[in-house]
């Protein structure tokens, strides 16, 4: 179950809260998705501190169960019921989103034409996802997945104790700071964190979305399993070190970053997937 909704929380709700929000609110929904993860997390380490880890995870089932029987409820997103063809369902959709009042003729106008675009191209196999015109996406997708973990955050959260512990403070006092730190760790979910769920929602065109996405999800798992992995070592090596390397990718991020990363803020995703898709033709 965990790994089901990790999916889920990782790429489908940031993709699909970004195919429904109106374009001057989507960096804005999308972060609040990964605030809720942050203050998901904050609870878990206070109640840890409490309970055993049996419990713990017992716990941690409740979201869980919450959350795959939730997505049954949640309307279809207006973009995808378009591209099956299920045009009233999608103007209803898009007009659940936008309230009862509101004027969708021209934004419905912009998504249908945009999709009988994408219907004239042919289907993408996962080998074709390499191609030159698609490359642009890729290199800021995976490499945005990849810095992600990498920065290190899962090895200080995973580590939290026994840092505090080696520091001198008590195991419980140094975790409990932890907790109360990732509120915040504030520039996360605002930076590389937030940065990166939207970004990757946003910039993969309709017909590759899902399979380049996933690949970007994996990326991003496997980057921070590394880190998890061998943050032990590394602090047995150097603890000074470990965060001087963590510093320099942070570093590189933010060049990434300002290098190669599009501004996507006030645009439509139909504008932002023609500038991915003619960048590096």
């Amino acid at each position: 179950m965990l790994g089901f909704t990790g999916g889920v929380s990782s790429f489908v709700i940031p993709v699909y809260v970004a195919e429904f929000t109106p374009k001057n609110f989507r960096g804005g929904f999308v972060i609040l998705h990964v605030l809720m993860i942050t203050v998901g997390a904050s609870a878990a380490f206070l109640i840890g501190l409490i309970t055993s880890w049996r419990t713990l995870a017992l716990i941690g089932m409740i979201p869980n169960l919450v959350q795959i029987v939730g997505v049954l409820f949640i309307p279809e997103s207006p973009r995808w019921l378009m591209m099956m063809g299920k045009n009233k369902e999608f103007e209803a959709a898009l007009q659940c989103f936008r309230g009862g009042f509101v004027d969708i003729s021209q934004e419905a106008a912009d998504i249908r034409d945009s999709a009988e675009t994408l219907d004239q191209i042919e289907k993408v196999s996962t080998l074709q996802l390499f191609q030159r015109k698609y490359a642009y996406a890729h290199t800021v997708g995976i490499g945005l997945s990849a810095l992600g973990g990498l920065v290190g955050l899962n090895g200080i959260m995973f580590y939290a104790g026994s840092i505090f512990e080696s520091a001198g403070f008590p195991v419980k006092v140094g975790t409990a700071a932890v907790a109360f730190f990732q509120m915040y760790v504030a520039f996360y979910p605002i930076g590389v964190g937030g940065g990166t769920c939207i970004i990757i929602s946003e910039i993969y065109p309709l017909n590759i979305k899902g399979s380049a996405g996933s690949i970007a999800a994996v990326v991003s798992s496997l980057s921070s399993w590394i880190v998890s992995y061998a943050f032990n070592f590394s602090m047995e090596w150097s603890s000074s070190g470990t965060f001087f390397v963590m510093a320099g990718v942070c570093v590189f991020t933010l060049i990434f970053v300002a290098k190669l990363v599009p501004e996507t803020k006030g645009r439509t995703l139909e504008e932002v997937h023609m500038t991915m898709s003619n960048a590096w033709q």
